[in-house]
């Protein structure tokens, strides 16, 4: 009893002789907390951040060469077209950089009505689009409306969800095709989407860690 009496009183007269409660103590190093948070989120700042998750966003006019169909053959009877050229033109948003004429696809590109996934088209410079399925809008012997859903990739841009509505006409012996590529188009929120930062999640982390212990530290010696 006389030892618990007396280590009670050394703590007394230590806090008294320091000039300090452990109300005010805590009080301190909860300021010196925030101020280190408050610098490492400063310089954190300063460093170039890649937690930003870019989306490609535009649209792209598509054109083609066409192609020539045996006599009797028409676009209702015949599931499989071989296009000689598509090829893309100046389009808007992230396609604006796009040259006239600028060729996506090997000379004989084979679009087949009866499989619409796997369908793909584009280069690097370009990007790639490629279809997870699709359906046709509307079908005669002389008109076709295809609508394609899929992804768009192209390098330093994230997958981004895209159609492709393309359009085949019949006139005599030949098949002209047209269609419009659309990359993102129904986000509505134009090409960046903000993401936490995880090296100002950590510090955070870090000097919310340094608070709960030190309360806990205060909790014990109370």
């Amino acid at each position: 009893m006389q030892l618990s009496g007396a280590h009670s009183d050394n703590r007394q007269v230590w806090s008294a002789s320091s000039g300090f409660s452990p109300h005010v103590r805590t009080g301190q190093f909860l300021g010196r907390c925030f101020g280190v948070a408050l610098v490492v989120l400063t310089l954190l700042g300063f460093l170039p951040s890649y937690s930003a998750a870019v989306d490609f966003y535009g649209s792209d006019p598509l054109g083609s060469t066409g192609l020539n169909v045996a006599p009797g053959v028409d676009l209702l009877n015949s599931d499989q077209f071989y296009l000689a050229t598509v090829f893309g033109n100046p389009g808007t948003d992230d396609f604006g950089s796009v040259p006239y004429f600028m060729i996506l696809t090997p000379e004989d590109w084979l679009i087949d009505i009866s499989d619409l996934s796997g369908l793909s088209l584009g280069t690097e410079e370009f990007g790639t689009f490629t279809s997870t399925t699709g359906n046709v809008v509307s079908r005669s012997s002389e008109f076709m409306n295809v609508e394609l859903i899929g992804l768009f990739e192209r390098t330093s841009f994230e997958d981004t969800a895209a159609t492709l509505h393309f359009a085949m006409t019949k006139t005599g012996q030949s098949v002209s095709w047209s269609g419009t590529l659309a990359v993102g188009m129904n986000s509505g929120t134009g090409n960046v989407v903000p993401e936490p930062n995880s090296g100002m999640v950590a510090a955070m982390g870090f000097i919310s860690l340094l608070v709960l212990t030190r309360r806990h530290r205060n909790r014990s010696v109370a």
